[in-house]
């Protein structure tokens, strides 16, 4: 567990998900918890880029346009370096691209437009790769699935106080904060 410091004001969050959202939520969240356990349903490479099940578009080719790639470089210093060393590609979107319309063919120009281009999974592992690097407060569970959540009626309302999961060793994790950022629809309960 990480050294206590005075804006780290909670004990533990649980990020259910770790693909690029759930990584990016939990990249936020360290900021504020003594503790971020990250828990993904797959197994996560750690050499290379690979296809996961959980992400079936992974091996599409993507483009993450400005302000996205402004934002993971601002969560994880050294996010575009990290992706352009792994094989991602920069381009000029009004440049490089071409576009027929019902007016004919759009011009060309360079612009200040550019989109970094790359499949699914070069992308999250590149994001993945700076998020290990800078997170010491975080720990991720790959290949383990949330089998439900830990409640507890609070003030007459209902509250996610932690998870249960199939991990051998983490079957019960009790947070302050949950979050479920798996994707669409509630798959961990799958």
């Amino acid at each position: 567990m990480a050294k206590q410091t005075a804006s780290r004001s909670y004990d533990r969050a649980v990020v259910i998900g770790g693909s690029m959202g759930g990584l990016a939520v939990a990249r936020v969240l360290r900021e504020r918890f003594r503790e971020v356990v990250v828990i993904e349903r797959d197994v996560l490479a750690h050499e290379q880029p690979e296809h996961r099940a959980g992400v079936p578009q992974s091996w599409h080719i993507h483009s993450l346009l400005l302000r996205g790639q402004r934002e993971l470089e601002a969560l994880f210093p050294g996010f575009l370096d990290e992706a352009v060393r792994l094989g991602a590609v920069r381009f000029d979107h009004a440049a490089d691209l071409v576009a027929y319309t019902n007016y004919g063919w759009e011009p060309r120009y360079e612009s200040e437009f550019i989109a970094l281009s790359a499949t699914r999974a070069l992308l999250e592992f590149a994001e993945r790769k700076r998020f290990f690097e800078l997170n010491e407060n975080a720990t991720v569970l790959d290949g383990t699935r949330v089998l439900d959540l830990i409640t507890e009626q609070r003030d007459g309302k209902l509250r996610a106080c932690g998870v249960l999961t199939d991990h051998p060793e983490h079957a019960r994790i009790e947070a302050d904060f949950v979050i479920d950022c798996s994707g669409r629809g509630v798959r961990w309960k799958e």
